[in-house]
């Protein structure tokens, strides 16, 4: 009786148990939820629900051309990680995260002045462009075919065939 006295959940509510409008007060939380999991391990459920996700909250924001901004940068990396799965290119992660973090910010804060609200927007347009312009690097440089060189070898041909054999007669009794 006395672990039902201390564990008692009816009691006390855990700050961390989920409430049931959660969505209400944190629309972003199934979002960051799947970014977390795509962070973990990329398998298809993952990448279908956070397309899904972004698609659900597209119609939510529908209003906020800003917001809808941002999804549509998570949503080409979302489309680029299903595509290129674990061969993404290694900072896609790094800028899905950041994105997201960004967005999170700004549909957080409500009392957010808009230039505000521009300036993190394009300062995340900024690094989404540089990890195109990476990825765009990294898949043309090996296209390039080195040059082959061919190997020496120890004595040269030329060499050999200076050098008068020498062919030893038996000696004959």
């Amino acid at each position: 009786s006395r672990l039902d006295d201390l564990f008692d959940e009816n009691d006390i509510r855990l700050p961390d148990t989920p409430d049931q409008d959660t969505k209400k007060h944190y629309p972003l939380a199934e979002l960051k939820n799947l970014i977390l999991s795509i962070d973990w391990e990329i398998t298809d459920e993952v990448l279908e629900k956070f397309i899904q996700q972004l698609q659900d909250v597209k119609i939510m924001y529908q209003h906020d051309k800003i917001v809808l901004a941002y999804l549509q940068i998570l949503n080409s990396l979302g489309n680029y990680i299903k595509i290129n799965r674990a061969k993404s290119h290694p900072k896609t992660f790094k800028v899905l995260n950041a994105v997201f973090s960004s967005l999170d910010n700004v549909v957080l804060t409500r009392d957010m002045a808009e230039p505000v609200k521009k300036k993190m927007l394009l300062a995340e347009i900024n690094r989404f462009k540089n990890l195109k312009a990476a990825i765009a690097r990294s898949k043309s440089a090996p296209q390039r075919k080195p040059v082959a060189v061919a190997p020496k070898a120890e004595t040269p041909a030329v060499e050999l065939a200076e050098e008068p054999a020498r062919v030893e007669k038996p000696v004959v009794e």
